[in-house]
């Protein structure tokens, strides 16, 4: 069996016309010299012979070649025919080679419907005018084409007293422009903290942070690389920003900045009125990373936005000769329900129950990570600048995991999950308890947190309660 078929050079794009026999050795090559466009090849059987078909890359149905290939008794000629209007490229009745497996379109239009269902990302809830309530809620939707998230937001008021029916209409949505980061409301309902990204000519900023109060901005400030890296609101080493009770200020997490400037190369560093070569830097030392999502990202740090004086300010954290920068990071802040401290979450470095493994785990959905809850008192001194005092360790002592930590409304305990299980076992995902510390008993360290959720080794009977299977708490869990 002798078959021909056109198919391309790579070097000079012409199609080349091919004699091959029933081995698939070529006999004869020639080249044509119309040149083709990236044609595809598709074959069909029928009876008695194959049908190839070429798909051209244009999509008038003029251009398409049929070529009919005979299977009977070696060195029948093939044929080859160009197809009018009227005349279908493959014979009627059977169906074109499958380029996908069966019930794709079906399994991409199903996929599409589900894209188009938003998921709920986060919500506020804030006191509004006579005795009623504001809700904002942060809604997430797929963009299949651009393969990104869209981001927009929905305002809903209500009264709290009156039943689910009776709440207002929800406002229409309102999308996020896309260098929105992340939105802060403030407690009190009155402000709020826009993180968002710089302007892409400018390389030497990190983050812009802008306070918007009474319909308008009242401040925006341009943090420097050089005082922290990128914004950290991942959900895990920080679910978001945190304001103080009084809306003086504002902690949230961001990589540390680099340690060290590399030196220039290639020309001097700036250029003023003469010409010359434009220089250029390194990356700086290889440093290791969380892994996982957090590849090519320096460890987290706690910053406070001091709102009244306008100024950004590192928290310095000093637990037993660790750092930030060195052998621990530090994420998931929180105040204090009258002001006077941060709580923070500290992941060291180098796991203790892993004690033969130097270097960092991956912390994405490994919970087995040791972490620990610490205490950071911040006071105004006589300038009224703020300060902070050392770092109280609440958890360390007695568990070798604290996450998550919220105070309740009244401020009287400070609750946190712990993922001690998952530590001592080794398992990625144990089941998690919920603990509780009175305050401000413990704030001084020393005092032993207090189950209120014990872990299940096994549930009692069918459909019993299995155990605390919750990585974090809500960021608000509770309303106004």
């Amino acid at each position: 069996m002798l078959r021909t078929f056109h198919t391309q050079q790579s070097r000079l794009r012409l199609p080349l016309r091919l004699l091959i026999d029933r081995n698939g050795s070529v006999l004869r090559r020639s080249a044509v010299a119309k040149p083709l466009r990236a044609p595809r090849i598709t074959l069909t059987e029928v009876p008695g012979g194959v049908t190839i078909q070429r798909l051209p890359f244009s999509p008038s149905p003029r251009s398409a070649v049929s070529m009919s290939t005979s299977c009977g008794a070696e060195g029948a000629a093939a044929t080859a025919t160009a197809p009018t209007d009227s005349q279908p490229p493959a014979p009627k009745g059977l169906p074109p080679v499958a380029e996908v497996p069966a019930g794709m379109e079906a399994a991409a239009k199903l996929f599409e419907e589900f894209a188009e269902v938003p998921a709920v990302s986060k919500l506020h809830v804030r006191p509004a005018a006579g005795g009623k309530m504001w809700l904002t809620t942060y809604l997430t939707q797929r963009n299949l084409p651009a393969n990104s998230q869209r981001k927009f937001v929905i305002h809903t008021s209500f009264d709290p007293s009156a039943p689910p029916a009776a709440a207002a209409p929800a406002s229409l949505p309102q999308e996020q422009a896309a260098d929105v980061q992340l939105i802060a409301p403030a407690p009190s309902g009155d402000s709020q903290l826009v993180f968002k990204s710089p302007a892409a000519t400018d390389s030497s900023v990190a983050v812009v942070l802008q306070t918007w109060r009474g319909g308008r901005v009242v401040s925006e400030l341009h943090v420097p690389k050089t005082l922290h890296g990128g914004l950290i609101a991942d959900g895990y080493f920080a679910p978001g920003a945190a304001w103080s009770s009084g809306g003086g200020a504002v902690a949230y997490t961001a990589e540390v900045p680099a340690s060290e400037r590399t030196p220039s190369w290639g020309g001097p560093e700036a250029l003023k009125d003469a010409a010359g070569p434009k220089s250029w830097r390194g990356v700086g030392p290889a440093l290791e990373d969380w892994g996982e999502l957090n590849t090519g990202k320096r460890s987290p740090a706690v910053y406070v936005l001091d709102t009244k004086r306008r100024e950004v300010i590192k928290v310095p954290v000093n637990v037993e000769g660790s750092t930030a920068e060195g052998d621990m990071s530090f994420g998931q802040p929180v105040w204090t329900r009258d002001g006077s401290g941060l709580l923070l979450v500290g992941w060291p470095h180098t796991s203790p129950n892993f004690p033969t493994l130097a270097k960092k785990l991956g912390v994405v959905f490994c919970y087995n990570r040791p972490a620990y809850l610490y205490h950071v008192p911040c006071s105004r001194d006589s300038s009224g600048a703020l300060s902070f005092g050392a770092a109280v360790s609440l958890s360390r002592s007695f568990l070798g995991s604290a996450i998550s930590p919220t105070f309740t409304p009244d401020g009287a305990h400070l609750l946190f999950l712990s993922m001690d299980a998952a530590v001592r076992s080794g398992t990625h995902s144990a089941a998690a308890a919920l603990y509780r510390l009175p305050w401000p008993q413990a704030s001084a360290g020393g005092v032993a947190p207090e189950v209120v959720v014990e872990v299940v080794q096994r549930p009692t009977a069918p459909g019993a309660f299995p155990g605390l299977y919750a990585t974090s708490t809500l960021e608000e869990p509770y309303a106004p």
